[in-house]
């Protein structure tokens, strides 16, 4: 990369190289679609939470900038698959920008936002959020290799083990469509739990 940013005049070769800074659109003013009103809480929010549940002893102090975090944390201890589930269903819980509590969160405390939120100002994103569609994790060793997956959302799904020296899933895991709504799908299955919820969450 370092030849690349030289040679494309995005690095002068001096210090060590930032990535982000380089490589990235100004987090502060990146536009998506064009012409939108930046929104650097999307990322920074995001990565400032699950890189202080790797290092809490870090204490990371929250940056709005997604620039300003370091690439990577060494974690406290040894992270388990169960750890990396609770990483993947974080909401911010016991900080400022808990997304249970608040106005916001309704009456029921909900950790799930309107789309599109306000015409000004940024309403923080979840880790995940109700329109996730499926989380996989992927646990790998010398042992066994698998993937833990999720239909629908973390927050409110179940992970199951797939095995790599599997020939076949579950018929429900094998089944259905984002745009016909089948009873023999665990997609569809999971989905209705995430939004029956969210009438009293």
């Amino acid at each position: 990369p370092r030849c690349f940013a030289k040679a494309a005049g995005l690095w002068d070769g001096v210090g060590p190289l930032h990535f982000s800074k380089t490589f990235a659109p100004e987090s502060m003013a990146f536009e998506s679609p064009a012409g939108a009103t930046p929104i650097p809480l999307y990322a920074s929010l995001r990565r400032w939470g699950l890189l202080n549940l790797a290092a809490p002893s870090l204490q990371l102090s929250f940056k709005p900038s997604n620039d300003e975090y370091p690439f990577s944390v060494k974690p406290d201890k040894v992270l388990s698959h169960r750890d990396v589930m609770g990483f993947l269903r974080y909401q911010y819980e016991g900080t400022e920008f808990d997304l249970t509590k608040g106005i916001l969160a309704g009456p029921f405390g909900t950790p799930f936002r309107l789309e599109g939120g306000p015409r000004s100002g940024q309403v923080a994103r979840g880790i995940a959020i109700t329109r996730t569609l499926y989380s996989i994790i992927a646990h790998t060793g010398p042992q066994r290799q698998l993937a833990w997956f999720a239909m629908d959302t973390p927050t409110t799904s179940v992970y199951v083990p797939l095995y790599s020296r599997s020939g076949a899933v579950s018929t429900v895991y094998a089944t259905g469509h984002s745009s016909e709504f089948s009873r023999n799908s665990a997609s569809w299955a999971f989905n209705f739990v995430n939004n029956f919820m969210q009438l009293n969450y």
